[in-house]
Parts: structure tokens; C-alpha cells; sequence
């Protein structure tokens, strides 16, 4: 876990970690929780973009190959604005998919980046170890479910 400095006050700029290496030290897989205190105004729209802006900024090459979570029912009111993005990025040359999750409840911005390698060190296909991990979806339930009131489980496709 970190704490970043924040002019908003400590504890107001989180994150906290979880990722597995192989044996050259290379990430296999990674999930990310931030909670970060939103600015006066922010809608998860705004929050959204800016983490999108993000990823484009780090990893200029990265294909969007889709939303990342989408509700099969009616999410809670609370999931209403949850928005995602999944990306192929190119790392240390290997290539990986990594989703971006974004909500807001509470006046707390989540967001969760969960990033998996799409193939072996030998190039072999199949290695997608995210589910090893932890699924994004599932930790976003979870981190928001912390937030204010619990939440039920909401199936995700």
C-alpha cells in the first residue's frame, strides 16, 4: 500500500498492489485499487477520462479492444457510472491486457488497473494469469462495497 502526498490530506490519495513475477523478474500479472478523494464536481465521466489520458500517455501504442466489464442486469445504483476500458499494451516487449475500471461512490474516485500477460516468456499464447490474480471486475465490487453502504454482488459478463 501507498500513501501519495496530496493537498487534499493524507489518506486521500491511495493505492495498494498485488502482481506475481516470473523468473526474469518480468510482471506476469498485476491488479491495482487507487482511492483517490474527487474534486469538487467531478462526475466519473471526468475522473474517467483523465485515467484514460493516462494510459494513452504511458503506453502510446495500446489498442482498445473493448469495454472491460459490462452488467448482464441492472446495476445498482451505486455501479450506474462504473466505466472501462481494456487495452493490448506492449511492456518490456511482451505484450499484455490490462483493464481500466473507473467509479466514484462516496466522494471517492476508484479506480483499478488489472494487467495480465497476453503470452509466455517463450512466446507460447494462453498465459492470461489475471484470473490467477484477482479479476478487476470483481475487485471493483469489492472496493466499492467498502465505501459507504455494502452493495450485492452484481452478475458481470
Amino acid at each position: 500500500m501507498q500513501i501519495y502526498p496530496s493537498d487534499k490530506g493524507v489518506g486521500t490519495d491511495i493505492g495498494c498492489d498485488y502482481g506475481r513475477q516470473d523468473a526474469d523478474d518480468f510482471w506476469v500479472a498485476k491488479l491495482t485499487i487507487y482511492a483517490v478523494k474527487a474534486e469538487a464536481g467531478d462526475t466519473a465521466a471526468q475522473a474517467f477520462a483523465r485515467y484514460q489520458a493516462e494510459v494513452k500517455r504511458k503506453y502510446p501504442t495500446a489498442k482498445v479492444l473493448g469495454t472491460a466489464i459490462e452488467f448482464t442486469e441492472e446495476p445498482p445504483p451505486e455501479m450506474k457510472d462504473v466505466q472501462s476500458e481494456e487495452y493490448e499494451i506492449m511492456m518490456n516487449g511482451r505484450r499484455y491486457q490490462s483493464d481500466l475500471i473507473v467509479a466514484m461512490k462516496a466522494g471517492w474516485v476508484i479506480e483499478i488497473r488489472g494487467s495480465s500477460a497476453m503470452e509466455a516468456a517463450d512466446g507460447s499464447e494462453g498465459v492470461m494469469a489475471l484470473g490467477d490474480l484477482a479479476n478487476p471486475s470483481l475487485a471493483l465490487m469489492q472496493a466499492l462495497s467498502t465505501i459507504g453502504t455494502n452493495i450485492a454482488p452484481v452478475p458481470l459478463k
